[in-house]
């Protein structure tokens, strides 16, 4: 199968890889990425909001902002798509209930999988269908296919897609590394039916989500190492 798309716009965002150009550079070099669980820069949400996400929600909630300014475009489906979600909310809840027995109202509100859907919709106005989705090392290929049946059947004429993903903890259990550990990034995407962009599914079956952002940044190169 070949997942077909109109490749509207692609954007990274990450603590050491700040702006466009910075990505841009990196996936023509052919260098590591350089990860960070560093604080990543996002004037397009308020502060009383922006300060309650972690960094990697952030990231991906001004990563689509930034999209649709770009591409004048409002996504109709809008999927955000994390290997490990909220897992270090749900760490520090269980550390403080082990402690003081006490949870802070704010990480558990905040501690479910759309957390950045919800306030994407609130920042950005747009009240269109959204989908979390966590799959391991399957989430390009799972999110693709997730983007390509809503184009296809005619649901979306506009998706967005951001991948991201925040830091994790080992504080309370080892949490097994079934992937390459990035730190801190969201990359982003906004698809409409066509074919400037296609990648096989089994190609897309074996690249992660910053490997696919090399892989469309260097016009579908197939040296995706990152």
């Amino acid at each position: 199968m070949i997942f077909s798309f109109g490749m509207e716009g692609a954007l990274g965002l990450s603590p050491e890889l700040p702006e466009r150009a910075d990505w841009e550079k990196w996936a023509a070099s052919g260098s590591p990425f350089p990860a960070s669980d560093g604080r990543v820069s996002s004037p397009d949400i308020p502060m009383m909001l922006s300060r309650r996400l972690l960094t990697g929600d952030r990231a991906a909630v001004e990563v689509m902002l930034r999209l649709q300014q770009e591409t004048s475009l409002m996504p109709d489906c809008i999927i955000f798509a994390s290997r490990h979600g909220e897992l270090l909310r749900s760490v520090t809840m269980l550390s403080s209930l082990a402690g003081d027995g006490t949870v802070s109202p704010t990480e558990f509100s905040n501690s479910v999988q759309n957390t950045p859907a919800a306030y994407y919709s609130m920042v950005s106005g747009n009240h269109a269908e959204s989908v979390s989705l966590s799959s391991g090392d399957d989430i390009v290929a799972m999110a693709l296919s997730e983007a390509y049946a809503a184009i296809s059947s005619g649901d979306a004429k506009c998706c967005g897609l951001v991948f991201y993903e925040n830091p994790v903890s080992n504080s309370i259990m080892e949490i097994p590394s079934d992937g390459p550990a990035y730190g801190t990034f969201a990359a982003g995407f906004i698809l409409r039916k066509g074919s400037s962009f296609t990648i096989e599914s089994g190609l897309a079956g074996t690249l992660d989500p910053v490997q696919l952002m090399r892989y469309v940044l260097r016009g579908g190169d197939g040296d995706v190492a990152a």
